[in-house]
């Protein structure tokens, strides 16, 4: 047998959640008001001085969508010429995307970049200009989730699609090496190494 026991509460003082939750806050003392409200403005104002003092992001040089890609990985933005920075991508056998129509065709390295491109806008921070007067730049797409960049020429190489230039940062040499590991893309057949 149970001992009969005295709540400080009747149970149909919870029968509403909301209603308890508001009673409670109703019901503080004027001390745990004050602590409660100097809590939620530490935590405001930390909050505050987190956004301003983050980094801003700078813009990028140029923004569109690619409306024709190259079949050396060239990209063209509003009509300017772009070429990717860091990579070199080998002459493979050209072939046609015959469930689009227009039917598309281009190297195996520009139909796969199209189809990861899609409909995306490109991002392009122009690192230098080569002598034709394109821009060599280095250019992404936004990820899937908030803040994430997916590097176009980090794609192509480990996607196997690209090679990595000699003057290509450190990253895109490592994932061409697991590219050509996993024998992807031209690593499935022999292509000539640029030296």
């Amino acid at each position: 047998m149970l001992p009969d026991v005295q709540l400080p509460f009747s149970w149909r003082q919870y029968a509403y959640p909301e209603d308890a939750y508001l009673r409670e806050i109703l019901e503080m003392t004027g001390k745990t008001r004050a602590r409660s409200f100097f809590k939620i403005a530490a935590i405001v104002s930390a909050a505050v001085m987190v956004v301003l003092t983050a980094p801003t992001a700078r813009a990028a040089d140029i923004v569109g969508a690619a409306t024709r890609i190259g079949d050396d990985g060239s990209l063209a933005i509003h009509g300017r010429a772009v070429r990717l920075a860091g990579i070199y991508v080998p002459p493979t056998s050209r072939f046609c995307r015959t469930f689009t129509s227009p039917v598309y065709c281009g190297s195996r390295a520009a139909l796969a970049l199209d189809f990861h491109i899609g409909s995306r806008l490109v991002y392009c921070d122009v690192l230098a200009r080569d002598t034709d007067g394109s821009a060599i730049a280095s250019c992404w797409i936004r990820g899937r989730r908030l803040g994430e960049r997916d590097d176009l020429a980090a794609w192509l190489i480990s996607e196997g699609w690209a090679l990595a230039s000699p003057d290509a940062p450190f990253e895109y040499v490592a994932l061409e090496r697991i590219a050509r590991a996993q024998q992807r893309g031209v690593w499935g057949f022999i292509v000539d190494r640029i030296d």
